[in-house]
Formats: structure tokens, C-alpha cells, sequence
């Protein structure tokens, strides 16, 4: 499983990356630029967790770019 989170730069955003690591999510190191939902938005920069950490970040960036998002090349 893989979640998109926002950054712990407040105190909901810390909360609720506590609340997943007690229920069994990793935090990963890198930032992640989530893309735009439309047209002249910009990206977002988010967190990764996940239940399995081993996973390499960018087969799970890459993943996430695809299979969500459509994007069909990352830069």
C-alpha cells in the first residue's frame, strides 16, 4: 500500500504521519512532486509512505505518475 502525504511541516500533518507509522506505514526519505490535477495548477510536493519500504521510490513514483495520474512520461 501507498499513501501520499503532506510534508510534517505542522502539527496535522505530523499527527497523521504518526497515525499511519502505528498502523504499520513507513515514511520515506524523498520528496515527492505530486502532479498537477489540471491544466495551469502546479505540482505538489508531498511524502511517500508505504507498507513495504524495500520498494525503490522511483518504481513507486513512476507507478503512482502512471497508473493515478496518466502521466505518460516523468521528466
Amino acid at each position: 500500500l501507498v499513501l501520499e502525504v503532506e510534508k510534517p511541516e505542522n502539527t496535522m500533518a505530523k499527527k497523521r504521519i504518526e497515525f499511519y507509522k502505528r498502523n504499520g506505514f513507513s515514511l520515506l526519505e524523498d520528496f515527492y512532486m505530486q502532479p498537477p490535477y489540471a491544466e495551469g495548477l502546479n505540482e505538489l510536493e508531498l511524502k511517500i509512505m508505504t507498507t513495504n519500504p524495500t520498494i525503490p521510490f522511483n518504481t513507486i513514483k513512476h507507478t503512482l505518475h502512471k497508473e493515478v495520474y496518466g502521466v505518460k512520461q516523468m521528466i
